[in-house]
């Protein structure tokens, strides 16, 4: 917040006020700016772009607009992005190419966030290939801005904020011993940006809000919450294994501290891998 003094000048309706800045506060405000967030948004229906624009209709974030993945390759090439909110079908090419194309060149930004009503290719796909997040359509601003919000900052920030429901949330209590080592141990494999979990826990759904214990070893653990971007049950039609895909959306700090400390170490693409086996 910026202070300043109002002075009056005369009486009465008619006063005129200025706004004089208040110097005692410059240097706490000067440390705190900082430069927008630059955001893409790709999408070849300009209804749901001018959705979206308005959602992020702030200061904060710096918007550039793109209706092909050709076109949004071709803002990439000028523009450092933060973070890029993709649909995935597209009439020329599809957001999953996009993806690709982008993490060939950096396997950890910008983030990219696939918003869809229906896809061709699954939410768990997406987020091994290197997504970062998938949010169903329609959404709310308040889910859309705090995603973007989010996933905009740089890696080692994005599991700072911790939630005012975290301690209400569902918990859950997985073994997952020297899963810092290795990225796999017992039920839990990790990823840049969650874990595949070998269970399927009961009375869960599809985007709940979990909290998780994991037990790392030696009485240590991770401790967070996160999101479900994806169930799957056990089937023999299915080579892959059942379990549930878990977005990390905050983790106690010693515990966040842990887990970037692998991240550094790892050559990771997924942000949720799809089964405990390489």
């Amino acid at each position: 917040m910026i202070y300043y003094a109002a002075l009056a000048e005369g009486d009465g309706p008619a006063a005129i006020y200025k706004l004089k800045f208040d110097s005692r506060w410059s240097p706490r405000i000067m440390s705190q700016v900082s430069p927008p967030k630059k955001i893409m948004l790709l999408d070849d229906d300009p209804f749901i772009i001018g959705v979206m624009k308005g959602f992020l209709n702030s200061p904060a974030f710096q918007i550039d607009c793109a209706t092909s993945v050709l076109e949004a390759l071709e803002l990439t090439k000028h523009k450092d992005f933060d973070c890029i909110v993709s649909d995935v079908r597209l009439p020329i090419g599809t957001g999953a190419d996009l993806l690709t194309s982008l993490r060939e060149i950096n396997r950890r930004s910008p983030a990219i966030i696939f918003v869809s009503g229906f896809s061709d290719i699954t939410v768990d796909e997406l987020l091994f290939r290197g997504a970062d997040s998938f949010l169903l359509k329609p959404f709310t601003q308040e889910v859309f801005v705090a995603e973007v919000n989010r996933l905009a900052q740089p890696l080692p920030l994005r599991q700072q904020a911790k939630p005012a429901s975290y301690e209400s949330l569902k918990p859950i209590t997985l073994n997952a011993s020297n899963v810092l080592k290795t990225g796999t141990g017992g039920d839990v494999r990790l990823g840049l940006g969650g874990f595949f979990a070998r269970i399927h826990p009961e009375g869960v759904r599809i985007n709940q809000h979990l909290r998780f214990t994991l037990e790392i070893g030696k009485g240590e653990v991770l401790q967070g919450c996160g999101r479900i971007m994806w169930l799957r049950r056990p089937s023999s039609l299915r080579p892959l294994a059942a379990g549930m895909g878990l977005l990390i959306e905050y983790l106690e700090p010693k515990s966040n501290e842990a887990y970037q400390a692998f991240i550094d170490k790892s050559d990771l693409l997924e942000t949720i891998p799809r089964e405990i086996v390489p």
